[in-house]
């Protein structure tokens, strides 16, 4: 499935997904459009070069060589920081 990270998307050009699974196809989705399906490698991996991504919901459907879904995972990227706040929490 697709490989997570902490950190913000930002929109921007040429960004590189990838992704690993054990089933011999898979599809990434981003915001409900399909960037391509491809074949797995022999390790089972795949990458998908974004010309330009957008934050929302990256999708990366796995499907069997009869096209059904065996997997499916979704990464919910973020949009930039609006504010943070903090707390501490110790004791006096």
């Amino acid at each position: 499935m697709p490989r997570r990270s902490n950190a913000a998307l930002p929109r921007r050009k040429g960004i590189k997904i990838a992704g690993i699974t054990n089933a011999p196809f898979a599809e990434l989705w981003l915001n409900g459009k399909s960037l391509g399906k491809q074949a797995t490698t022999r390790l089972g991996e795949l990458s998908w070069g974004i010309a330009l991504f957008s934050a929302g919901n990256l999708t990366m459907v796995a499907t069997d060589h009869h096209n059904r879904t065996v997997a499916t995972d979704t990464m919910v990227t973020v949009k930039e920081a609006v504010s943070v706040q903090l707390q501490i929490d110790t004791p006096r």
